[in-house]
């Protein structure tokens, strides 16, 4: 898959320990996607699972969790109240995002059998992906980010905007870890830095417009 390209994002950093909570009402966002309604527990704790109730009975299978965004996808409607268990993290918006590019990488292998007309492929899903961005200088900040992100265990949460224009928001989001951070120094511009990332796990696009 090609680059995807953008002007606006947000960075989040986790903070404090993991809370947990139990329980928590999940509101249908789209299709069978539910999210947790309580807007300050949506960033679960990825070491921690994630126990999915339906019509207030535990359910083992039949969806996905997307930890980041506090998201529970389902392969079909579950048709009662889903409700959910786990640990979440506080998160404080520590920057902003310009101009930037994801790259996501995925692979297929060739399953042609000699004899066959046309070549078929299985996909092997999501493998990799990373990140680049500019943004104006501030203060060193990301020299600090990168050191907490490295050595206090706190993940950073990326949101890239891919549309934000009133109401409607629609966003790649992921953890990342820091890999490269420069300063791009000019007589004639603002002080810019620009920062490389890594992807870790999956990184999900999502319709946060109905979010709570």
């Amino acid at each position: 898959m090609g680059a995807i390209q953008g002007r606006k994002g947000d960075i989040y950093l986790q903070t404090g320990n993991a809370t947990a909570f139990t329980g928590e009402a999940c509101h249908l966002v789209s299709g069978t996607t539910y999210q947790i309604s309580n807007a300050a527990k949506l960033n679960w704790d990825r070491a921690t699972a994630v126990t999915v109730y339906v019509g207030g009975n535990p359910v083992s299978s039949g969806f996905t969790v997307q930890y980041p965004a506090g998201r529970i996808v389902f392969d079909a409607d579950p048709g009662d109240a889903v409700t959910v268990s786990g640990k979440c993290y506080a998160t404080t918006k520590v920057g902003y995002v310009q101009n930037y590019d994801i790259s996501i990488e995925s692979a297929a292998l060739e399953t042609t059998s000699l004899g066959d007309e046309a070549r078929t492929y299985m996909g092997l899903g999501l493998l990799a992906w990373s990140a680049a961005f500019e943004r104006l200088y501030e203060n060193d900040t990301w020299a600090a980010l990168a050191r907490a992100n490295a050595t206090s265990g706190y993940r950073l949460l990326c949101k890239f905007y891919e549309d934000r224009s009133g109401p409607k928001r629609l966003v790649w989001v992921g953890y990342v870890t820091v890999t490269g951070h420069s300063t791009n120094l000019s007589l004639e511009e603002l002080v810019r830095e620009n920062i490389t990332l890594q992807g870790e796990e999956l990184i999900y696009y999502i319709d946060e417009t109905e979010a709570a």
